[in-house]
């Protein structure tokens, strides 16, 4: 059961994600799925307990820049 349900998100997710590039075009949507690792770190510190390594940070520091650089 917990199999289907996950499955049913992801795929409710993916179609959410096609009709969010559909209606505010893909500029402005690879900028916000861009974004989606920064906040996965604190979502799963907060959710799911997760323990932050300094690896985890490491990569997570520099990733506004590489936004930023991949918009221009």
């Amino acid at each position: 059961m917990r199999i289907a349900a996950l499955g049913a998100l992801t795929s409710v997710s993916s179609v959410m994600f096609v009709a969010g590039v559909k209606h505010a075009g893909v500029a402005v949507a690879s900028v916000l799925s861009s974004t989606a690792p920064m906040f996965a770190i604190p979502l799963a510190v907060i959710f799911l307990n997760e323990r932050v390594t300094p690896r985890a940070l490491t990569g997570h520091r520099p990733h506004p820049g590489r936004i930023i650089l991949l918009q221009l």
